[in-house]
């Protein structure tokens, strides 16, 4: 969407607006010419989330300003899943930046485009293991017949890691000399 489009607030009609690009405006009633106080502040909430209070009957209620914009331009939201944000910026709220997806798919996006790093390997602070250790373990398995369970003892490691390791569903980023590769 190009034009920035406005509508009313659902439950709130009457009252306060919000617009395709992210802006909430609230309604005044009667001859008001100072228009620049239409337009609601945004608090920031959780992980630079933009948020808004509306109050109705003197009731105040907190929304995300994303979580407005989709539902009220987009679809309606499904339990369970998020809105993510295309560009990683959770106060751009136009309605071309949002999407909903699950929990895990906004995490592989943010991971993705830079925003959270995975810690792997060494970096995680639990490891028992170093790189060099991954390739010694190639190494062994390679040239000798331990198994899992006997490698691991010398680690210090159960058996499973060992296999996860040589079946690379860990330390995969590890590079292995292919002389260790089977």
């Amino acid at each position: 969407m190009d034009k920035e489009i406005w509508i009313n607030i659902k439950s709130y009609e009457g009252l306060y607006l919000i617009s395709s690009t992210g802006k909430v405006k609230s309604i005044k009633k009667g001859n008001h010419k100072d228009k620049k106080n239409l337009y609601l502040a945004h608090d920031i909430g959780y992980c630079d989330h933009r948020r808004v209070t509306l109050v109705k009957a003197t009731i105040k209620k907190r929304f995300l300003v994303h979580r407005l914009v989709y539902s009220h331009f987009i679809a309606p939201l499904k339990k369970g899943l998020v809105i993510n944000h295309l560009d990683g910026d959770p106060s751009n709220n136009v309605v071309s930046n949002l999407e909903q997806v699950t929990i895990s798919e906004n995490g592989k996006h943010a991971v993705k485009i830079g925003l959270l790093k995975v810690k792997r390997g060494e970096e995680v602070g639990s490891s028992k293991l170093t790189e060099e250790d991954v390739v010694n373990i190639f190494k062994i398995r390679s040239t000798t017949k331990l198994s899992y369970a006997e490698i691991g003892k010398s680690y210090n490691v159960s058996y499973s890691t060992i296999g996860d390791i040589i079946k690379r569903r860990c330390w995969a980023h590890v590079d292995i000399p292919s002389k260790y590769l089977s």
